[in-house]
């Protein structure tokens, strides 16, 4: 079976914009979370494909596996992230440690 790269670009926009959907935020507000700022909405517009780090730092951010993204089989029911209100961001830190 051959998959085009559209048709994943495709998959991975729509569970990215589900994913970010679930957390409350705006796309806006997740890209300066996630600290992937550039090309955030190259994915969620599908007309830029993930590199292999960027895939594993949304994921990470997001609190998905990668098979979530990719739209292997997982639906994102159980590992919907919490409010953003209760996360703690994993790429910035804004008071530095025992402050």
């Amino acid at each position: 079976m051959n998959v085009s790269d559209h048709a994943v670009n495709a998959v991975i926009a729509d569970r990215l914009a589900r994913a970010i959907a679930v957390t409350g935020m705006t796309p806006n507000e997740f890209a300066r979370y996630s600290g992937i700022n550039e090309h955030l909405y190259r994915y969620l517009n599908g007309s830029s494909g993930l590199r292999v780090p960027q895939l594993l730092r949304l994921c990470e951010a997001l609190d998905v596996s990668p098979n979530y993204l990719l739209g292997w089989g997982e639906d994102l029911g159980a590992q919907a992230p919490p409010p953003p209100a209760r996360r703690t961001p994993k790429f910035r830190v804004d008071k530095p440690p025992g402050a």
